[in-house]
């Protein structure tokens, strides 16, 4: 059995635990998040009776006092055999990665990260209230922690932005696009971005809402981030990191999931 302790926000947290669980299926071991034992109470996977408050807690105990062994990230080399042993082995590396078997569980694991139908229908009725576009574009503006993140390399402000909305637009002549904004920025000014195009509207939900909003998308534009990376996992949704202010967008500059999923 793997009890796997979560690293960092929520969408790192499911990245993380989709390889081990994908270790887990292909080997027929138990993988068990921690993490979702006890929060992000969203997914289909925190029905199985296993993920618990009680799991976590007995986890974290397990841990704590290292009765068992948990595995970090460093220069050490992770064999296979050690996850495999019958025993309780714990797991808080961020790089212990199994790409190939991820891909090969992909249905799985969209299935036990499937979000709330509750979630889900609030969402989708927030998008009916908008007027029907031939394309919906999710935008993933990234602020708060990522003005420190890498040296701030992907914290850019609206006029980055703003001049992609307009090279967007223009790659889709004749046709009508509803732009919706998910970010932490409490105080971004909705009216410079309205101002630029029209139909733009900013989510006010939390967390799990704007990853379904932003997984509902035909397309999706954001910065380096596991967030609008898993949000583009659901439905193959093509995804456009900003990774240079001053490189102009194209067709090409989309990618999917499984082009980019192995660079985080």
């Amino acid at each position: 059995m793997i009890l796997v302790k979560g690293y960092g926000q929520m969408c790192n947290n499911i990245l993380q635990y989709a390889h081990l669980y994908a270790f887990g299926r292909e080997h027929k071991v138990t993988v068990i998040s921690l993490r979702f034992s006890y929060k992000y109470r969203f997914f289909a996977l925190c029905k199985k009776w296993y993920h618990n408050p009680l799991t976590y807690l007995i986890g974290k105990l397990l841990i704590t006092f290292h009765i068992i062994t948990c595995i970090k990230d460093g220069p050490e080399i992770i064999q296979d055999q050690q996850l495999c042993q019958p025993r309780i082995i714990a797991s808080e590396a961020w790089h212990l990665r199994y790409p190939n078997l991820l891909l090969k569980y992909r249905d799985d694991i969209a299935r036990i990260f499937e979000i709330s139908p509750i979630v889900q229908t609030k969402v989708n009725r927030w998008i009916k209230t908008h007027p029907q576009a031939d394309i919906n574009l999710g935008l993933h503006i990234r602020r708060g922690d990522y003005i420190h993140w890498q040296g701030g390399k992907y914290f850019f402000d609206d006029e980055v932005y703003h001049h992609i909305i307009k090279d967007f637009v223009a790659l889709h002549p004749n046709k009508t696009i509803n732009i919706y904004i998910c970010t932490n920025d409490n105080a971004l000014n909705i009216d410079g971005f309205t101002s630029v195009h029209p139909t733009t509207f900013l989510s006010k939900g939390n967390a799990i809402e704007d990853l379904q909003l932003l997984a509902s998308c035909d397309y999706l534009i954001g910065v380096k981030s596991t967030f609008s990376l898993w949000a583009s996992f659901y439905h193959r949704v093509p995804l456009y990191w900003i990774m240079d202010k001053e490189t102009p967008l194209t067709a090409q500059s989309f990618v999917r999931f499984d082009d980019v999923f192995t660079t985080v």
